[in-house]
């Protein structure tokens, strides 16, 4: 099984959109066989600890298949 990696960076004001692109992902994860779509954003449960901030606790863009950048005009 292949695993394609997504980040999905954005700020705290477009929360409905990001959580609409996780559900796409899943759904394009049950349809394409032989492959799963993992979402990455810091809001997804993920523990930070406390000796930093959260942003240098995220892994670098370059850890990930596909960058995706949400932003509300």
């Amino acid at each position: 099984m292949s695993i394609v990696r997504v980040f999905i960076s954005s700020p705290g004001d477009v929360s409905d959109e990001r959580w609409r692109a996780e559900r796409v992902a899943a759904r394009l994860s049950g349809a394409l066989d032989g492959v799963e779509i993992e979402v990455f954003h810091w809001e997804a449960g993920r523990c930070f600890s406390a000796h930093g901030g959260f942003q240098d606790q995220i892994p670098e863009t370059e850890a990930f298949d596909i960058t995706a950048c949400q932003v509300r005009s």
